[in-house]
This record gives C-alpha cells, sequence and structure tokens, in this order.
C-alpha cells in the first residue's frame, strides 16, 4: 500500500541508468554537440564514483557505422 511500483517492465537499471553502455550513448550526445566541458564533468564523475572509463570505451564504439557495430556484435 505503501510502496510505488512500476507496471511497464522498466526494471531500476533503466530507470537508474545502470547499464554502462547508456554512459556511451549520452557521452557521444554530448561530444556530437561540443558540449565538452559537461563530458569531461560527466566522464570525470562517472570515473570518481565507479573506479572505470567503461562508459567512454562505448563512445568509440557508438561512433562507428552501424554495420561495423554489427560485425563487432557478430564476434
Amino acid at each position: 500500500r505503501h510502496v510505488k511500483v512500476l507496471m511497464d517492465g522498466q526494471g531500476a537499471d533503466e530507470q537508474l541508468a545502470g547499464y554502462t553502455y547508456f554512459f556511451g550513448v549520452y557521452y557521444l550526445e554530448l561530444l556530437r554537440t561540443a558540449r565538452l566541458y559537461r563530458l569531461a564533468t560527466e566522464a570525470g564523475a562517472y570515473a570518481r564514483q565507479h573506479r572505470s572509463v567503461a562508459g567512454l570505451a562505448y563512445v568509440g564504439f557508438y561512433a562507428l557505422p552501424q554495420a561495423a557495430q554489427a560485425k563487432l556484435l557478430q564476434r
């Protein structure tokens, strides 16, 4: 009765951006829109909090053409 429940199949990962690859999409958008200070700030905060730069690794992947992405995913 006092708990809110999401009824559309979304879990905590989707709601709280828990998947690392989400950050790659976000970082690439910041790069494409030349929001470099924001990119540096966000990536730095992520690296400090998670002790990882894994989100940045996805920027290169998402910058590739879709055909190249598909080939990499087939491996």
